[in-house]
């Protein structure tokens, strides 16, 4: 009997309901504040995406720190849309 990983089925909503997670954890920060953030996590979104290109480039790659690397940058990835989204909210009229 073999054992396989299985990862989590993203459901259609899925998107829907993370920004508005992340929504409620920014909501009460005025503009200003949220461009801060918005500049803070991009920089950070960078950083990790450089510190994962080098660790692939290396050759030698610990498996386990790159899926950590590359799953804390699709969460900054979500904060930043969820940050862009309270800045550029899409309303249809």
């Amino acid at each position: 009997m073999s054992t396989s990983l299985q990862l989590p089925v993203r459901h259609a909503g899925w998107k829907f309901a993370v920004t508005a997670g992340l929504r409620q954890m920014f909501g009460d920060l005025d503009e200003d504040a949220l461009v801060a953030k918005l500049a803070e996590l991009r920089r950070e979104h960078r950083s990790l995406d450089a510190e994962v290109r080098a660790a692939q480039d290396c050759g030698v790659v610990d498996q386990l720190k790159l899926v950590r690397l590359k799953r804390r940058k699709l969460m900054l990835k979500d904060m930043i849309f969820a940050i862009e989204d309270q800045l550029n909210p899409d309303i249809i009229a």
